[in-house]
């Protein structure tokens, strides 16, 4: 093999090399990507899974009762407007 057929092969395999290169740089910028909203999907679903869940934290269960007191107020008073509204059979 000469010289200029051994320089040509040499700067082939220089450009395959760059290109794999740049190749694995974007598929590593691409596993960062998936990393990082994987992480964020969990934390996400801890916060809200630890919000949501009503045993555990005193405060999860103060607002479980404040929340409780609410909707029974709420149904009774939805309960006197309905008692307290003409019916529909007198509105025809």
């Amino acid at each position: 093999m000469s010289d200029r057929h051994a320089i040509v092969a040499a700067s082939e395999e220089h450009i395959d090399n760059a290109a794999v290169v740049e190749r694995e740089r974007a598929i590593d910028s691409q596993m960062r990507k998936f990393a990082k909203m994987l992480t964020l999907s969990i934390v996400y679903s801890s916060n809200i899974g630890g919000t949501a869940t009503l045993t555990g934290t005193p405060t999860n269960l103060i607002i479980a009762e404040k929340a409780n007191k609410l909707a029974s107020l709420l149904f009774a008073a939805l309960h006197v407007m309905l008692s307290l509204s003409p019916s529909l059979q007198h509105i025809q």
